[in-house]
């Protein structure tokens, strides 16, 4: 079995925190971890610029990174701003948005 890492995300990610997400997410996937889990729950708002940072990531991190634990409030954002479908789950929110998206 693959080792995998857990990160989690701090209450606001929005411009201020964008450099502390980059040095807390790109570092570990450069470690080629096999699999790396962001842990949304402690995510209370989220902006454009924090989200930004979550898509470079996600691109750079060759499909090992997960989100798992999306509060509501940010699974509406990543729909509204129709992003939902750029991330791989490890489960799906809670208030399923259904297989579309």
């Amino acid at each position: 079995m693959q080792p995998t890492m857990v990160v989690h995300l701090p209450a606001d990610m929005d411009y201020a925190a964008t450099s502390q997400l980059r040095s807390l997410l790109s570092p570990v996937l450069m470690d080629h971890e096999p699999s790396v889990v962001v842990d949304l729950s402690r995510v209370s708002f989220m902006d454009c610029a924090g989200l930004g940072v979550l898509l470079q990531v996600n691109a750079s991190s060759l499909g090992r990174m997960r989100l798992v634990n999306c509060p509501p409030l940010v699974s509406e954002f990543l729909l509204l701003t129709g992003t939902y479908g750029s991330f791989d789950w490890l489960e799906r929110p809670s208030g399923n948005p259904g297989p579309d998206y």
